[in-house]
């Protein structure tokens, strides 16, 4: 009798510690059967009804199923994993979880720990933005549209691309803009340029803001010459049916393009290659009809290749 007080009072225990921890707790034996979970589970998946773990599990989202049933399998076998998922509650508000599943020694069942990590996903996601994203145009920033023309030449020269093109696009009399109109109204021309820009390229594209006045358009679908500049002609195109001149000048933004692909003799780093789309667009300037100009038109400013 002693011995089996001793067994009850270590039970309660359990349940009052599992009960007042601060993330979910299930065990489920190795049938998926559960048996045990706590208080905070119930308040986090809700499902207080189910009594097998795919059951209480059934509110992850769809494309996380596979993973997580993965998982338990794979407890079952003694090894141990940690997931991230989607879920919803039974009022279906989405929340987001970090899973943590661990096998039994006997290897007759897994524990899986659930905690709620929604406010600090959301904020992870929200410092990820701002660090990849300009917040006046939501354009990519400088340094990620780096990154981006850095990897896209890396791909380029692994094989697993059959180009790369960069546009130069630099706003001209936007100073104008600023000084006639105010701050305001110049934010405003960045912000329409920034979204027609987004709305004439693929969902694969790159549409970065690099300077105050100057954005950079990169591609990875243009495989010639011939290619690039027909996207240099829709972004031209798209700008100018946009935005009008601005007042003492002829066209909206001039434009220069660089196009690399896997057989030139001389690869180029992202800033060479955004240098030469550089060079062309103050050759567009310079011409001041508002059409792109191909860098291979000009003497590479770095004594590069064409």
């Amino acid at each position: 009798m002693a011995a089996h007080e001793f067994v009850l009072a270590q039970e309660r225990l359990l349940r009052r510690l599992t009960d007042s921890l601060p993330v979910g707790i299930a065990q489920a034996d190795s049938d998926g059967l559960i048996v045990l979970r706590n208080q905070r589970l119930t308040a986090i998946l809700g499902r207080a009804n189910a009594t097998t773990i795919a059951e209480l599990f059934a509110c992850l989202a769809a494309e996380d199923h596979n993973a997580f049933d993965d998982a338990v399998a794979a407890a079952l076998t003694g090894t141990d994993s940690d997931l991230e998922v989607d879920a919803c509650q039974d009022s279906a508000t989405p929340l987001r979880c970090h899973l943590t599943l661990r096998a039994l020694d006997d290897g007759n069942g897994v524990i899986v720990c659930v905690e709620d990590i929604t406010d600090r996903a959301r904020l992870r996601d929200e410092l990820d933005h701002r660090a990849t994203f300009d917040a006046l145009t939501e354009c990519h920033n400088r340094a990620s549209t780096l990154h981006e023309v850095h990897r896209a030449l890396t791909a380029l020269a692994t094989g697993n691309s059959h180009g790369v093109t960069v546009v130069f696009i630099d706003l001209d009399g936007f100073k104008a803009v600023n000084d006639r109109h105010g701050h305001a109204a110049g934010d405003e021309v960045l912000r329409r340029v920034g979204g027609c820009l987004r709305d004439a390229m693929r969902s694969s594209d790159i549409v970065g803001r690099i300077g105050g006045d100057e954005f950079l358009v990169l591609s990875t679908a243009t495989n010639s010459c011939d290619q690039a500049m027909a996207l240099g002609d829709r972004v031209a195109d798209a700008v100018a049916a946009t935005i009008g001149p601005s007042p003492g000048h002829r066209v909206a933004a001039s434009f220069g393009i660089a196009w690399t692909g896997p057989h030139d003799l001389t690869p180029h780093a992202a800033d060479d290659l955004i240098s030469r789309a550089d060079a062309a667009m103050y050759e567009s300037k310079r011409n001041g009809d508002g059409r792109p100009v191909h860098a291979t038109a000009i003497p590479s400013p770095l004594g590069a290749g064409p």
